[in-house]
């Protein structure tokens, strides 16, 4: 019952938003308009820089010099069967674990009850930066290991609204409705995909950190690079509309800094 009053809320919530912009008919964004929902599974979104995977390294270490190549950034795209409108708005999903585990599924029936309503629903997947440490016997977990592994998603997830508004037409989805809703780990990650906007506000932890020491010669905590990333679609805008966190909270308050800071549904 808890979860389906949540989802009417961010119904009613997004309902709200749209309506402003005229878009919503007959019950559409609403209520479930649609019987059937078509999948496309493991669309190609970005890219994100892998890291040193070695168990027994980052058991040591917990956070190790990247390697330089890339691995696919995939997400799973739900769309109401039969649908006609050319300028749909997009709601990106972003699911939990504690950046340690979860994937791109987890949220399905919720993707799946929110393209009944006559949304594109996009959900990520994103690199895992914690998994390592959790498997470890005595590995030391702190804020700035959370941190470090809360910006690399975030920074996935700015890759992933990155993508749809380059290829707006052939997902046909409005880019200036893009909404994003996360769960737990996610609900962070969306609630910095919303307000983390101005490199001023880069943390800290996520510089190079000299604390970690080295790996022969290399420092063990790089730099993370800026809070865009590099996973592709470079000079489209990353911003969102609104943002529905289920579960979580922002690591820093003064990224609530500007009057038009998306709204929080």
């Amino acid at each position: 019952m808890r979860n389906l009053c949540i989802l009417a809320f961010a119904c009613s919530m997004l309902f709200q938003q749209l309506s402003a912009q005229n878009l919503c008919e007959s019950g559409r964004y609403v209520d479930p308009v649609f019987d059937c929902v078509d999948t496309t599974e493991n669309i190609v979104y970005g890219q994100g820089r892998l890291n040193w995977s070695t168990l027994n390294l980052l058991c040591q270490f917990g956070d190790l010099p990247p390697y330089n190549n890339f691995q696919d950034l995939l997400c799973d795209i739900y769309e109401p069967c039969g649908d006609a409108e050319t300028a749909r708005p997009l709601l990106v999903v972003i699911h939990g674990g504690a950046w340690a585990g979860g994937n791109k599924r987890d949220l399905a029936p919720y993707c799946h009850q929110m393209a009944q309503r006559g949304y594109v629903v996009a959900s990520i997947s994103y690199r895992l930066s914690i998994t390592a440490n959790i498997l470890c016997w005595n590995a030391e977990l702190d804020e700035t290991k959370f941190l470090r592994a809360f910006y690399r998603a975030m920074q996935d997830a700015k890759a992933a609204v990155r993508y749809f508004r380059a290829n707006a037409a052939q997902w046909r989805i409005d880019p200036d409705q893009i909404f994003a809703a996360g769960h737990s780990a996610g609900a962070f990650t969306a609630l910095g995909l919303a307000y983390l906007t101005d490199e001023s506000e880069r943390p800290a932890g996520t510089f190079q950190q000299n604390a970690c020491g080295n790996w022969f010669g290399q420092p063990i905590c790089t730099d993370l690079g800026d809070i865009e990333g590099e996973g592709g679609h470079p000079g489209f805008s990353s911003a969102i509309k609104a943002v529905i966190p289920m579960s979580g909270a922002l690591p820093d308050l003064t990224f609530l800094d500007d009057a038009n800071d998306p709204p929080i549904l």
